[in-house]
């Protein structure tokens, strides 16, 4: 008997609903059965797809840096020639995303990063992976100010590069134990401000 052919559309369904109750109620928390009820497929199928409920882990990882990626490199903002006004437009474009209300579920891979990293070294890799790309993402276009606005400064972009990163994930876990969105915007407002100093 010849292997059933893959189904994009089933890999995909499961995909989705592992990251909606992974967001929601943590990787521990979501079993594989739960997954399958909630892509509405049968156990055998995810297996046709997933060997392990790690590789699905790993697999919404990927695919979620890959769309974090996208919402870097894409939009009005990576038209702009002005490394300044460039790295400030995405910021705005941050400050808008921080009123989704999907917000509240928090950042997958931030979610993860703290949940499992300790106890899974492939997942691990992934989300360091993530946050590299992310991080030298802002570092280019802070650099690239910094030559352009203020040569003789002495901060560096890596280091204002990584806070971005701290300050989106501080304020993700403000947002979750609390539940005041503004917590997001606000510290994603200061951070602004702070790279607007930096730069004049």
């Amino acid at each position: 008997m010849s292997p059933r052919p893959a189904n994009p559309e089933v890999r995909q369904n499961l995909l989705d609903a592992a990251r909606r109750l992974v967001l929601r109620q943590g990787y521990a928390g979501t079993g594989i059965d739960q997954i399958c009820s909630e892509a509405g497929v049968t156990k055998g199928s995810f297996f046709h797809y997933f060997p392990t409920k790690k590789a699905l882990g790993i697999a919404i990882l990927e695919l979620y840096g890959a769309e974090r990626f996208e919402f870097m490199t894409s939009g009005p903002h990576s038209e702009i020639e002005d490394p300044k006004a460039r790295f400030l437009a995405y910021l705005d474009l941050m400050l808008v995303a921080a009123q989704d209300p999907m917000i509240l579920e928090g950042c997958l891979m931030g979610n993860l990063g703290q949940e499992i990293s300790h106890v899974c070294p492939e997942m691990r890799e992934v989300i360091a992976a993530g946050l590299t790309t992310w991080t030298r993402f802002v570092e280019e276009d802070l650099r690239a100010a910094k030559r352009l606005y203020t040569p003789r400064a002495r901060w560096k972009p890596s280091e204002v590069a990584r806070h971005l990163i701290a300050v989106f994930q501080g304020g993700l876990l403000l947002v979750r134990i609390t539940g005041d969105q503004k917590a997001l915007r606000q510290s994603l407002q200061h951070y602004k401000s702070y790279v607007e100093k930096l730069l004049n």
